[in-house]
């Protein structure tokens, strides 16, 4: 038995997905998952950074409320668009579901 498929069963009649340890295993993998990792943490400095810096040179919270405004503020217009629906998604085809 391969060692991808030790691990906990899945419901029956349902392909089981791999585990985070057999996708490690992969070199490109393991180079994407860690590019990415890097990438969420620069975000989040970035945001951070930003923030701090607004309020030094403002000194009111009200500048840093804007901040996190403009930055959570694209983020809830898109996941409300009806292009990007639960059901799908019209802008790149795909489709949830199934």
């Amino acid at each position: 038995m391969a060692s991808d498929q030790r691990a906990r069963p899945g419901p029956p009649g349902r392909p089981r997905r791999p585990g985070l340890r057999v996708l490690l295993a992969k070199p490109a993998y393991r180079r994407l998952f860690a590019a990415q990792t890097i990438s969420r943490w620069s975000d989040t400095f970035n945001t951070v950074a930003l923030a701090v810096l607004v309020f030094r040179l403002t000194g009111r919270g009200l500048g840093v409320s804007g901040v996190v405004i403009a930055e959570i503020l694209p983020v809830l217009a898109l996941a409300r668009s009806p292009a990007c629906s639960p059901t799908g998604c019209r802008a790149c085809g795909s489709v949830r579901g199934s």
